[in-house]
């Protein structure tokens, strides 16, 4: 009853544009982009210019009164470890836009102007692998866009228990992954930034129920990983 109040006197107080966010946020779902004026302060806006003030953000979660999201930028220009943003390659193809991972905006209801587009699976799942990245060392919360299947791809690193590894084949049920350690062991290959790979230990395992992701590399490092055993002579050992 007392949210059914708030919620009328929101919409007697609020104006056109505001009214038109509210219709926007009851139809709106995990993964939509939309406009919005930026969450800040008065006096903090003020400093903006106004034709800036509107900025696209991701919905990550929706509250009662609030989003919590991402904010994006076709203008933004990455700095630091690549887990921190997200270059989208499946839902835009004609721009440059980047999703910021590296901070959390809460987004009150009334802020928003318009709505964007939704953001594809396929972009939502990498994010989703970042995340884990990213709230690894902290940033953020613990937030993840839900039913979303963030499968392993080749190239992926994954942490199982105490180790990790890197993701050399995956199938349906099995992944083939190599041992990844911060030492040079007697075979390896060397992912730079002290980071190697044992090529000793190779293994097949039954895939996780739930994978938490260390890193990305791509599957264009299986190639190179190929031409570092045949230098070494050690064929391919999936147990």
């Amino acid at each position: 009853m007392l949210f059914k109040l708030k919620a009328l006197i929101i919409k007697m107080l609020a104006s056109k544009d505001e009214i038109k966010g509210l219709s926007i946020y009851d139809e709106i779902k995990e993964g939509d982009s939309v406009y919005a004026k930026m969450p800040l302060r008065k006096g903090e806006l003020k400093k903006i210019a106004k034709d800036h003030q509107i900025r696209p953000y991701v919905v990550l979660k929706k509250k009662r009164y609030s989003f919590i999201g991402f904010q994006c930028s076709s203008t933004f220009i990455p700095k630091g470890p690549h887990y921190l943003y997200h270059k989208i390659r499946y839902s835009i193809e004609d721009k440059d836009s980047y999703i910021n991972l590296s901070k959390i905006y809460e987004v009150p209801i009334l802020n928003i102007r318009s709505y964007f587009k939704h953001i594809k699976a396929q972009d939502l799942a990498i994010i989703n692998k970042k995340l884990d990245m990213v709230n690894k060392r902290s940033f953020v919360s613990d937030l993840r866009f839900e039913d979303i299947d963030s499968s392993p791809s080749i190239g992926d690193v994954i942490k199982i228990g105490k180790n990790t590894y890197y993701v050399y084949r995956v199938y349906a049920y099995d992944l083939n992954i190599i041992k990844t350690v911060n030492y040079r062991p007697r075979h390896y290959f060397d992912l730079k930034n002290n980071f190697f790979l044992d090529l000793d230990d190779m293994r097949s395992i039954k895939r996780p129920q739930r994978i938490e992701y260390v890193g990305m590399y791509g599957q264009g490092f299986n190639q190179m990983i190929d031409e570092v055993l045949k230098t070494y002579k050690i064929p391919k050992r999936f147990v």
